[in-house]
């Protein structure tokens, strides 16, 4: 499964109905909640505001919404697009003015496909990345350059001077870890150990 960079707003004109088609990265539920309100807000005279969202690496979290529209011709369509193109934690919002031509049930679910994928095509994607956070205490004499390898080949790395040692949290790539790891340990003559502390899963 991948994710979007960023957001992409594309709209397109069919039989005088303007679809506007928008794609938002997100990390929870709640993200949903806001995000809708805004467009509401950014479009505040469209007849219909259909969306469907996908949460999480096994699409745990999914929903959709036909504001509307007969049903199964909007929500759930968008739906399928975000899923065929292997997207979660994205949110997939249609807005629609009508233009006062019925398109019929095919034709709005053509229309509301083809909306979110002008949106889907214009997009950069970013993968899913297991992130682990660990902890390491050094004494103050083990030292040497480990400081300086630390700030080149970890993230986040925060440090704390204490009386007799110095504390070391970071983050390392998952993959990362083999190599990174037997460097400390030769850099602290195998002294000290790495403590595992947490995961998590970031998109890039």
């Amino acid at each position: 499964m991948k994710s979007i960079e960023s957001v992409k707003i594309k709209e397109q004109i069919i039989e005088r109905s303007r679809f506007i088609g928008i794609l938002v990265p997100i990390q929870n539920e709640q993200d949903v909640v806001t995000i809708l309100q805004l467009y509401k807000e950014v479009y505040p005279q469209a007849n219909h505001y259909c969306y469907a969202y996908v949460i999480g690496q096994t699409s745990q979290l999914i929903r959709a919404s036909d504001d509307s529209e007969p049903k199964g011709t909007a929500g759930l369509p968008i739906l399928e697009t975000l899923k065929n193109h292997g997207l979660t934690n994205v949110l997939g919002i249609v807005v629609r003015y009508f233009g006062g031509t019925l398109l019929g049930t095919g034709g709005l679910r053509r229309a509301y496909v083809s909306s979110i994928l002008l949106a889907i095509e214009c997009s950069t994607f970013v993968f899913p990345h297991q992130i682990d956070t660990y902890s390491i205490d050094i004494p103050y004499e083990q030292l040497g350059s480990l400081e300086g390898f630390l700030r080149l080949h970890v993230e986040g790395l925060l440090v704390e001077y204490k009386d007799r040692h110095v504390s070391y949290t970071f983050d390392i790539l998952h993959e990362h870890y083999d190599k990174i790891s037997s460097q400390i340990n030769a850099l602290t003559h195998y002294q000290s150990s790495l403590q595992f502390n947490s995961a998590k899963t970031i998109y890039r």
